[in-house]
């Protein structure tokens, strides 16, 4: 985990969703600087062509090789990279951490798009720069100012199918040493849609799954200098939603309330060849579940502070180094654990980073960490990565990385279940990419990896017992391949660009279990073998039409297997430039796939959403 963050100068390398340009120093922090041997895509301009996505968890789901495991509309999303679970990639607010520390997870759905201009998904094991959790990658969402901006109005209104009413706003301004912006959004959803429950049986129509959400989030940049700049962030939000029954279930008055506030100052001084940067924050989420059916009512708060400091400067005429200080300090309290008692977690880690440019074609860098979780000192964490350029426009990339990923506070202290003295996940990876680039017009990238991931943490009940608990229950190797295309043509008054990408997963469990029923040598529960995508957007003066076809292959579950599935999305936009005005018409599950991405949990046919979209920029 990063508490205290800190980033520095380095060697930029372009990423496989743009051109391969050669090596050159920059100054940015480690939220925007890539390791040499990691793969990255990235998402900008957010606003512009994903403005009718709700959350990120849509966006994911669409594009990308992110494995988005939905319980349906309007509910939890959580995702998966490189056949990992939920809690071993880490998500990151413009480079802090921002899990659940007692899940260690965070649900996607609730993750506003409008909140972030740039996503930047980095592949691998990474827990040299971020710390515990980062052992399949690391999705990072990033806030960037627009100075001399005067003026900005970006408001949006729709409305949609199962009673979807939503309306986001973005209103900023800017100088030359100054920016502010203001976000907001309000959604609402019946999600009240029809599904058939099998084969054979009459429709029926999803009950007790309404949802609303509202948030804010403010932030003002400010350039003190021209080479010192300080930025304040606040998010706060608020979402409620009914939790419907699952198709053995007759009815469900489950809800769950989740309110959170999320604050960050961040300050940076940069010179010629060398950048500080110093960043704190805190965080404070509160759930709260309640089941009148069941007489259960379960709040859960927690609170983190953070400080993080980080310096980068050269080191001879090819070199660069980069080292810093992550504090964290969390704070959770909830009824199940013992005696209603809070719970705290301290973290502390040092990190240091060494790049060096060997000649015109060949780069390497070494990173080490050391994390010390309530004053015991965990593993070392080094990581060695290598770029070298084959030819003009082919590049090759490698990586050799040790992760790790610490024990939840629900896995250590829940009750009944959680054991206090689990040991932390450790994996090493090793991964081997190709990047090829022949023009401006086609990219294309091949990554093949393998990970063997020790001391894999599963709920279970163990022999004898009735309640599920912890344990580091098995190992798991995961290895595979991934595949990414992109092209741009225009033809005329028309620009066409076309992105593709299919991902090979095998994530193998290695020690047979009887509850729930594992093999060894079996695929891990909700892990794809097979993992496609393609998107194609066309743009005609004023026309915009864009279309994704996703297709996630079959999966076991702690039941029955679930089915391959094809969802395609479909929107087309209109653009009146004169008055900054767009309408637009999205159809989702275009082709009305009835399918499941979660075991008794369906999900909707085709619905479309309908809107406008007015944008002033001065």
């Amino acid at each position: 985990m990063t508490g205290w963050v800190l980033s520095a100068a380095a060697y930029a390398q372009a990423p496989d969703s743009s051109l391969l340009l050669p090596t050159v120093t920059v100054l940015a922090g480690r939220e925007q600087i890539v390791a040499l041997g990691e793969r990255v895509e990235r998402w900008d301009s957010l606003g512009q062509r994903y403005a009718a996505l709700s959350n990120v968890a849509d966006l994911l789901s669409r594009e990308g090789g992110i494995y988005i495991k939905s319980y349906g509309g309007g509910s939890l999303a959580t995702a998966s990279l490189r056949g990992g679970a939920a809690g071993q990639q880490l998500l990151l607010w413009n480079g802090l951490p921002i899990v659940n520390p007692s899940l260690g997870l965070l649900d996607f759905s609730l993750l506003p798009l409008i909140f972030t201009d740039k996503i930047n998904i980095h592949y691998g094991g990474l827990s040299a720069l971020w710390g515990s959790g980062a052992m399949g990658g690391a999705i990072n969402l990033q806030n960037t100012p627009a100075y001399g901006q005067r003026l900005l109005l970006d408001g949006q209104l729709s409305a949609g199918s199962f009673g979807i009413l939503d309306g986001q706003l973005r209103l900023g301004a800017g100088g030359q040493r100054w920016a502010v912006q203001s976000r907001f959004f309000r959604r609402t959803a019946d999600n009240n849609f029809s599904f058939r429950p099998a084969a054979g049986l009459p429709q029926r129509q999803q009950q007790h799954a309404a949802a609303n959400g509202s948030g804010w989030l403010q932030s003002v940049h400010w350039k003190i200098s021209p080479r010192q700049q300080l930025a304040l962030f606040l998010w706060t939000q608020q979402q409620f939603r009914e939790i419907p029954p699952t198709l053995v279930q007759t009815r469900s008055e489950a809800t769950q309330a989740d309110s959170i506030l999320r604050t960050a100052l961040h300050w940076q001084r940069s010179a010629d060849r060398w950048l500080l940067q110093l960043r704190t924050a805190f965080f404070r989420e509160r759930i709260q579940y309640n089941d009148p059916a069941i007489r259960l009512f379960s709040p859960s708060n927690f609170a983190s502070w953070l400080m993080d400091a980080e310096a980068s400067f050269p080191q001879g005429k090819n070199g660069q180094l980069q080292g810093g200080l992550t504090n964290m300090y969390t704070q959770a309290t909830t009824t199940a654990y013992p005696e209603g008692a809070a719970v705290a977690m301290r973290q502390l880690a040092v990190f240091g980073s060494w790049r060096r440019q060997w000649g015109a074609q060949l780069s390497s860098q070494l990173s080490l960490r050391q994390e010390w979780i309530d004053g015991r000192p965990q593993k070392l964490l080094p990581t060695l990565s290598l770029r070298s350029q084959l030819r003009h426009g082919l590049w090759l990339r490698a990586q050799m990385a040790r992760s790790f990923r610490f024990p939840t506070l629900n896995d250590r202290y829940w009750q009944p279940g959680g054991q206090p003295d689990l040991l932390p996940e450790y994996a090493w990876s090793q991964e081997l990419g190709v990047s090829w680039a022949a023009d401006e017009n086609w990219q294309l990238s091949v990554t093949g990896y393998h990970r063997f991931v020790h001391n894999w943490i599963l709920w279970y009940p163990a022999p004898g017992q009735l309640f599920w608990s912890a344990a580091n229950a098995t190992a798991v190797r995961a290895s595979g391949l991934e595949l990414r295309l992109q092209h741009s043509l225009q033809l005329r008054q028309w620009q066409f660009r076309t992105m593709a990408g299919y991902d090979y997963t095998r994530a193998i469990n290695q020690t047979a279990l009887q509850r729930p029923l594992m093999k060894a040598g079996q695929q891990l529960a909700y892990t794809p073998v097979h993992q496609a995508f393609v998107s194609i957007l066309a743009e005609y003066k004023r026309w915009k039409m864009s279309y994704q076809q996703r297709y996630t292959g079959a999966v076991s579950t702690l039941t029955e297997p679930l089915p391959a599935y094809l969802p395609a999305f479909a929107q087309l936009d209109y653009r009146i430039d004169k008055y900054g005005l767009t309408t637009f018409i999205q159809i989702n599950n275009v082709w009305n796939a009835d399918y499941q991405a979660v075991e008794r949990r369906p999900m909707p046919g085709r619905h479309w959403l309908f809107g406008c979209r007015l944008r002033l920029d001065r």
